[in-house]
């Protein structure tokens, strides 16, 4: 069991920047925290299906790492990992957390992960960031396009011609 206590719930962020002209809002469902030092766990909870490490690691699962990031940035607590807890019952809290000597006990085995890799779980949120950043304008054009090239055609022909400007 984790020595960890919950103590803020529903912990709201707003323009929290990533990366200039990236900018992400949220709400963290519960905060727990060390009573002995400052550091904390993210918890996040889920009707459905909780991720584990490898799930966020190798897909575009990016909101416990970047819960992570408010939680050192804006909170001032040393992240020590963030799981989903299923709401459903019968089902493990899952999720990624820091290995080594500092581990907080009491989670799934496979979703401790080393140092290095955890901290560059962080890094990899900021890089999506960034990249989403530097196409953000190229996705704005287009949608502008489309809606300039469809306005005035029925709705039919609208759509296909939406897909058409989609296409590479």
């Amino acid at each position: 069991s984790s020595t960890f206590l919950p103590r803020e719930l529903e912990v709201s962020f707003q323009g929290y920047e990533l990366e200039p002209g990236v900018a992400v809002s949220g709400k963290i469902d519960r905060v727990d925290r060390d009573p002995m030092s400052a550091r904390g766990i993210v918890v996040d909870y889920k009707s459905g299906h909780a991720s584990s490490a490898s799930e966020i690691l190798g897909g575009d699962k990016l909101q416990l790492p970047l819960y992570l990031l408010v939680l050192r940035d804006r909170l001032g607590l040393e992240p020590m990992g963030g799981v989903y807890v299923s709401v459903g019952g019968g089902r493990r809290r899952r999720g990624i957390l820091r290995g080594g000597d500092e581990a907080v006990p009491g989670f799934a085995s496979g979703d401790y992960v080393d140092p290095e890799v955890f901290d560059g779980a962080l890094a990899a949120a900021r890089e999506i960031a960034d990249q989403i950043a530097a196409n953000a304008p190229l996705a704005v054009q287009a949608v502008l396009r489309s809606m300039r090239e469809t306005r005035e055609l029925p709705e039919r022909e609208g759509r296909a011609r939406e897909l058409e400007l989609g296409s590479p």
